[in-house]
Order: structure tokens, then C-alpha cells, then sequence
């Protein structure tokens, strides 16, 4: 063979190489809950404290894993701020905690919560019903607003760093709207079927979302589709605080995503998955399956999980399409940021290209 040729199938096989390297998520602890089924989880910022909600109520763990207090009440979802030193809980009411298990407030409601959300800093929360409102709270106070949506905002998260709250509705949309849903900046059609989950990273620069016909989105703060994948029942998704890293859960387990859709690892769990939540530095994730909570790590502690790599390159990507706010924080980049280990790739190219170069001369 032509030495011409050993260098374009080299360069070709270098293009082909998987652009990142493995994620490694190591088991902590498992909890298990057992009763008729565990359907969210949430993880405090700093990674101090996790609860998991459900059917049989509320509990909340350690980072060890120690029990450290429970509620009987019945809960669909969770959401912790970064000190976890208050829980907001939904259930056929909103109830809200101390870190310790004693209950500062909350407010009845006429219908079901849908989804929670608290902000960053504990000071404020937001709750979608099946009816078509949203409930916006300061904690501090007890103090509430309801607002109709027109339409129910099954899934929504308050977003790090504004005033601004991203929502999933039941028509299949994703969009971001101002407190009182007062604005809504824009709205992308993710799907035909209902939104299950959404969460947003700091400024809205990632926001993800699952779709009752198996659909992962993730868009930009302007609403622009950065990418898009099928999951095999997808039941909770989760972004870091800088919305480099993304957590999918779904029937066979949670994967891993950057945020250009690159795969860095999927972990298989034996009774599936039915909710996650990162920390905000993505270097801790806990994990629900129908009966228990376990809870990894991300930086390399504890013993490996079995964490099976996907090659190549990441989701295909789809064009973009959606109206562009004007009022949006611009701090943060649109574009997808490359993965790691892209620039020795590229190297490794310059030089074949290079070496091709030469060829050609002699």
C-alpha cells in the first residue's frame, strides 16, 4: 500500500475517535425505600443532603446515607437549594421543611403539584398544579402568588441566576417565562407529546427536557436546539449548575452527556431509573429506581460502577429553529463547548495533513 494512502485512512480513523474521555460514577451508597414507588430525587448543591419522594412520602439522607428524618406524606416531587437547608416538597399540597425535618410552611392547594423548583439561594420557590397555574413562593414569610398558565406546566425549574422559571407544558413545548408567567421569551416545540422533566443550568445557558415519546432536547438560553436524542422511556433529566454536564434517566439506566450530546458514559441500573439530580458541580449524582436511592460520585471515589462507553461521536445534531429574547442574560456562550480531548485530535490531524503535504511533493 502507498504510503499516501496509510496516512488519509490514519487521518480517517482519527476523525472517527471518540472526542472525550470516560465519565467514572462510583456507587456511595444505596437506600432502599421499597413501598409502591419512588418517582423523584433531589441533591442540595453542595451535595450535603439528598430526599427522595414518592408514594409512601419523603426521606432524606446524608451523604453517607444516613436516614435523617421522613415524612409518611405523600410527594411527586422534591427540589433542595445549594445548603439543603430547606426542602420544598409537592404532593396534594405544597409543604415546606427544615433542613431538619420540621415543617416552616408550605400552602394548600385545589389541585395536585405537578413539579418544584427552589432557587439557589432557599429564599424562593416555584410549583406548577393540573390545573394550569403556577404557585410562586417566598419562603421566608410563607408568602405566595398563583398564577394561571392557560395551559398545566407539568415539569418547570426556576433558573439559576434570574428571574426567569423554564417549563415543560403537557402540548409538548419548552419555553422560559418571566415570575407571573407575565412573558414568555420563547417557546420551542419539542415534541407532539407531554414534557416529563426539565432542569436549567446557570443563566439558561443549557436547558434540557425529556418528552413522553422518548425525546431528550437540549436547547440554549435562546431557545436554539443544540441537540436532540431517543431514550428508551426517559423519566428524569438533570444539567449541572454550568451546564457543561447532563444527566438522562431512563428505562435501562442514566447516561451521561456533555453538552455538545457527546455519550461519556452510560451506567445500566437492574430495576431501571425514575429520577436523577446532579449537584452543582456535576461531581456527585443520586439515582431512583422504583424502591431505592443510590447515590455516586463523579471525581474517581469509592469503587467503580459498571459503566458501559459509548465510541464515536455524540447525538446528531438538528438545525435550529426559535424565536431569539431580547430580555435573557447574554453572560454565557450559545454555542456547544468543545470536548476535552478535541485539540490533541486536531493536532494529530495538522500533522497528517501535513504529512500529506509532503507526499504530494515528492
Amino acid at each position: 500500500m502507498k504510503p499516501k494512502y496509510i496516512v488519509v485512512i490514519s487521518l480517517l480513523l482519527l476523525l472517527g475517535m471518540p472526542a472525550t474521555a470516560a465519565t467514572e460514577a462510583t456507587p456511595l451508597w444505596t437506600h432502599t425505600i421499597g413501598g409502591t414507588g419512588v418517582s423523584a430525587v433531589a441533591v442540595s448543591g453542595d451535595g450535603s443532603a439528598v430526599c427522595a419522594a414518592g408514594e409512601d412520602g419523603l426521606v432524606c439522607l446524608s451523604p453517607e446515607g444516613a436516614v435523617q428524618w421522613s415524612s409518611p406524606l405523600r410527594m411527586f416531587d422534591v427540589a433542595l437549594p445549594d445548603d439543603g437547608s430547606v426542602i420544598v416538597a409537592g404532593g396534594f399540597d405544597i409543604q415546606i421543611f427544615a433542613g431538619n425535618g420540621t415543617q416552616v410552611g408550605g400552602k394548600k392547594t385545589f389541585n395536585a403539584i405537578r413539579s418544584v423548583a427552589v432557587s439557589p439561594d432557599g429564599t424562593s420557590y416555584v410549583a406548577s398544579t393540573d390545573g394550569s397555574t403556577i404557585v410562586e413562593g417566598m419562603i421566608a414569610g410563607n408568602s405566595t402568588t398563583e398564577t394561571a398558565t392557560g395551559e398545566d406546566y407539568l415539569a418547570v425549574s426556576l433558573i439559576p441566576g434570574t428571574d426567569y422559571i423554564a417549563a415543560g407544558t403537557e402540548s409538548g413545548s419548552v419555553l422560559v417565562t418571566s415570575a407571573g408567567a407575565e412573558t414568555v421569551f420563547w417557546e420551542y416545540r419539542a415534541s407532539q407529546k407531554p414534557v416529563s422533566d426539565i432542569a436549567a443550568a446557570e443563566g439558561a445557558r443549557t436547558i434540557v427536557a425529556c418528552t413522553r415519546d422518548g425525546m431528550v432536547t437540549v436547547l440554549s438560553r435562546t431557545g436554539l436546539l443544540l441537540w436532540s436524542s431517543p431514550v428508551d422511556r426517559p423519566e428524569g433529566v438533570t444539567v449541572s449548575r454550568n451546564g457543561d454536564l447532563i444527566g438522562v434517566c431512563g428505562s435501562e439506566g442514566f447516561a451521561l452527556y456533555d453538552r455538545s450530546g457527546t455519550k461519556m458514559a452510560t451506567i445500566p441500573t437492574a430495576a431501571g431509573c425514575t429520577a436523577i439530580a446532579l449537584n452543582r458541580d456535576g461531581r456527585r449524582v443520586a439515582v431512583t429506581t422504583a424502591d431505592d436511592v443510590t447515590y455516586y460520585s463523579l471525581d474517581g471515589e469509592g469503587e467503580t460502577a459498571s459503566v458501559a462507553m459509548v465510541s464515536g461521536a455524540g447525538a446528531e445534531e438538528v438545525p435550529a429553529a426559535s424565536a431569539t429574547p431580547t430580555a435573557l442574560p447574554a453572560a454565557l456562550p450559545d454555542t456547544p463547548t468543545p470536548t476535552q480531548a478535541a485539540p490533541a485530535a486536531l493536532v494529530a490531524v495538522a500533522g497528517l495533513v501535513g504529512t500529506i503535504s509532503l507526499l504530494r511533493r515528492k
